[in-house]
């Protein structure tokens, strides 16, 4: 066990006590707040760690403190070789060094600013709530390891996907869930992902989360709709339009470019991941659809395209 140990001193005398001793696992950040005096001796520091440390917990292997008289005495330091723990000192002003016992004791002082009375003097009475809160609140941090199988649904987190949405601030944190196929080595996973989407199906655990299913049977999605089959080739259903875009094809030598609209389709009973930019010419079972959205654009002003020229800058603009 690795420790770190700061004083807040300054406080309210109450109860013959002027000062928190803090006491922070390096690891688990669970803290340990003592109130004492602060002309805390050697002795005294050393009782602590007797009683309150090695008795309840174990003997730390190591001690960050800063450069206190009562944790640079000489019996400090024999005290430390008898018991094999390694004390390092921190410098002065250099937070890195014991900063999780600077940020411990800076919550301790947010929770009894709350608490306290008007007066200041009942602090030490609340000491055990502030560990309490503060412990209990690092624990419900910690991820416990997920070992995932296949057939499992995940959440996967969308940071480096790039979806059609036109900001990634407000875009989802989340998206499907997916089915894992297969691990793939210990900390990545093969995903049954869309067809449409032409990326590398294997993702680290990190941006996966669990999938819970719903509480209740009427929060279930249903499953999503089959395709028709129309002259022999599958359609699904459009729900709505979300985008278009538009660009020129050449033609053939001789012959003028034509322009190619693209709509991002909404696939009635599929989520956000089966979004899918189609083109004009294989939406003929979707021109109502089609109507709809851009009656919806009327009056909405984009730039196409910024032609610049010498002393000029020339905006070709669509209204749609």
């Amino acid at each position: 066990m690795h420790i770190s140990v700061d004083m807040v001193t300054d406080l309210v005398p109450s109860k013959d006590y002027d000062a928190i001793l803090v006491i922070v696992n390096q690891f688990s950040k669970a803290i340990i707040p003592i109130a004492c005096s602060s002309e805390l001796l050697s002795e005294g520091w050393a009782c602590i760690l007797c009683n309150e440390v090695y008795a309840k917990y174990s003997m730390p292997v190591t001690v960050i403190s800063d450069q206190g008289p009562q944790f640079v005495s000489k019996f400090l330091k024999d005290l430390y070789i008898m018991l094999q723990i390694k004390g390092n000192m921190s410098t002065a002003f250099h937070l890195q060094t014991n900063g999780q016992t600077e940020c411990a004791n800076q919550e301790i002082e947010k929770y009894l600013r709350i608490f306290i009375n008007h007066r200041q003097t009942d602090w030490p009475d609340w000491l055990p709530l502030a560990a309490s809160q503060h412990n209990n609140h690092y624990d419900k941090k910690k991820k416990a390891t997920i070992e995932y199988k296949i057939g499992n649904k995940v959440w996967l987190n969308t940071t480096n996907l790039h979806l059609a949405r036109p900001k990634k601030k407000l875009d989802d944190k989340h998206i499907s869930p997916f089915t894992i196929l297969e691990k793939h080595s210990l900390s990545a996973y093969k995903l049954k992902l869309p067809p449409a989407w032409k990326i590398y199906p294997i993702f680290n655990e990190t941006l996966l989360t669990p999938y819970t299913p719903p509480a209740f049977s009427n929060q279930e999605k249903p499953p999503p709709p089959p395709s028709d089959i129309i002259m022999g080739k599958e359609e699904y259903e459009v729900e709505s339009i979300l985008d278009h875009k538009t660009c020129k094809v050449r033609g053939r030598v001789g012959e003028p470019s034509n322009t190619v609209t693209d709509y991002l389709i909404k696939w009635k009973g599929y989520g956000p991941e089966e979004h899918k930019w189609t083109k004009e010419s294989e939406l003929d079972h979707a021109k109502e659809a089609i109507a709809e959205y851009l009656k919806s654009r009327e009056g909405v002003i984009t730039v196409q395209a910024i032609v610049v020229q010498p002393n000029t800058a020339t905006f070709i603009l669509n209204s749609c």
